[in-house]
């Protein structure tokens, strides 16, 4: 259940990765290659796409928060991991041609962090439900 009024931010997180995420991948199939402080690469752009359109559905079109809270634990710790490996190994073991960017690893990082962090640490519907706090939902 949505309340009203209530800050909520694992809506917020999920309504503003998801767009940004689904511009930022349409963006990249468009230009290619043209900026060279990130990498623009097909495999990347989808992944893009399709974590934007799953985080805009749910952050604008969805009621339930639990499921916002979701998709910040599984797309913080996605980012999470490839800011990671991305460090380890630039291409990430072959699967990108040009390698990810030194931007690319910051921004999967402080992303994936905010998004574990929202998730496992907020729940507006625990803490804006009067006499349930405390309890595990």
């Amino acid at each position: 259940m949505q309340n009203v009024g209530t800050f909520q931010p694992e809506r917020l997180y999920t309504q503003i990765v998801g767009v940004v995420l689904l511009i930022w991948g349409i963006l990249g199939l468009l230009i290619g290659e043209v900026v060279n402080l990130v990498n623009f690469e097909l495999v990347e752009d989808l992944l893009h796409i399709i974590l934007g359109v799953v985080g805009v559905y749910l952050g604008f079109f969805n009621p339930e928060l639990r499921l916002d809270r979701m998709f910040a634990q599984v797309s913080g710790a996605l980012l999470l991991l490839l800011g990671i490996l991305g460090m380890v190994d630039p291409t990430l073991f072959g699967l990108f041609a040009l390698g990810l960017t030194p931007l690319d690893h910051a921004i999967h990082l402080v992303v994936g962090v905010i998004g574990l962090a929202i998730g496992f640490y907020y729940n507006t519907e625990r803490i804006a439900a009067p006499g349930r706090l405390g309890r595990r939902i």
